[in-house]
């Protein structure tokens, strides 16, 4: 019996992937493995960067515009958790 768990971290551990793998021997020429990943596993919903410039903007909506302040506003913000299973079948 074999699992593989792959968990690299990368510089930033709000980004750490996460693959865990386990492959069954059905007959001799053939293999199914179950495949589970997982992504952004440590996310939290704070912002990266943040806007340094002062004033105001605006955003028109169904022709309404609305001003909004711009100082400390998100500018990018983390990609959501992902998660994919799967199977594979070699022959």
């Amino acid at each position: 019996m074999k699992i593989i768990v792959f968990f690299p971290v990368s510089r930033r551990a709000k980004r750490a992937p996460m693959n865990v793998s386990k492959t069954f021997a059905i007959r001799e020429l053939l293999k199914v493995a179950g495949i589970f990943d997982a992504f952004n596993i440590f996310n939290t919903n704070a912002d990266n960067t943040q806007d340094a410039n002062t004033g105001r903007r605006s955003v028109t909506l169904a022709g309404v515009s609305t001003p909004y302040q711009r100082f400390l506003s998100p500018i990018t913000v983390l990609p959501p958790r992902i998660i994919r299973i799967g199977v594979r079948v070699t022959f």
